[in-house]
């Protein structure tokens, strides 16, 4: 979540306490109860959202990728070299073990790992011969479909930022329609009640975010965002 929109959920907050301190004001059959119901659904679905947008979940499966991918490039290597020593008794048997040119892909790497295994198995006695565990093919497919896995994570969990980013701004700016609603009515109905609306304008504000200027230049707020902060200056 933004600055910008992490101050104005703050707001939001502070406008929902300010509808529970001064209840008594408002009417049960005014509009101002289910509009007010409305913002606070809104508070809590972006900070359920906002959780989804966490860093740290996409570095961590990015971190597992690379993982999974150094086990699969190692194997590659590994039996590479093998197949190398096996074409001195078995001639040209290496061709079917070339690894992928640099720089590496995951594609490449899943590709080389399934065509590695499939071509080691006719002569998986000769590689044993050479050292290789004896399930170092049933390793090598194990390490082609944890990368694929890991790569389908990451995969996931940037939709799921992306999602979340869009839905966080969708959601803001519903809230931001239903507080102008709110601001009518609390300005109508506390419109003798001075002291009221002072505490009213303290739950409405909203800082402003200090830019550089290089992005002030090149980044502007949603219309929402630039109205709920020029409204509360």
């Amino acid at each position: 979540m933004t600055k910008t929109k992490f101050q104005i959920v703050e707001m939001l907050g502070r406008v929902v306490a300010f509808g529970e301190a001064y209840a008594e004001k408002f009417p049960k059959t005014s509009l101002f109860w289910p509009t007010l119901n409305a913002i606070r659904a809104a508070i809590s679905k972006t900070y359920e959202m906002s959780a989804l947008q966490d860093r740290r979940g996409i570095r961590l499966r990015t971190d597992a990728k690379h993982d999974a991918r150094a086990t699969l490039n190692a194997m590659l290597e590994a039996i590479h070299q093998t197949s190398v020593a096996v074409a001195i008794d078995l001639p040209q048997a290496d061709l079917a073990f070339r690894l992928p040119a640099h720089p590496r892909r995951d594609g490449d790497l899943l590709k080389a790992g399934e065509q590695f295994a499939q071509h080691a198995e006719p002569l998986k006695s000769a590689f044993l011969d050479h050292q290789l565990p004896d399930d170092f093919i049933d390793k090598l497919q194990e390490a082609v479909v944890n990368l694929q896995q890991a790569i389908d994570k990451q995969r996931l969990a940037k939709n799921d930022r992306i999602r979340a980013s869009a839905q966080i701004a969708e959601t803001v700016a519903s809230a931001l329609t239903d507080l102008q609603r709110v601001e009518s009515i609390v300005r109508n109905t506390l419109r003798n009640d001075s002291a009221a609306l002072a505490a009213w304008e303290t739950a409405r504000y909203v800082n402003k975010v200090r830019k550089s200027k290089t992005k002030a230049a090149n980044v502007a707020a949603p219309a929402g965002e630039e109205a709920a902060i020029a409204a509360s200056s």
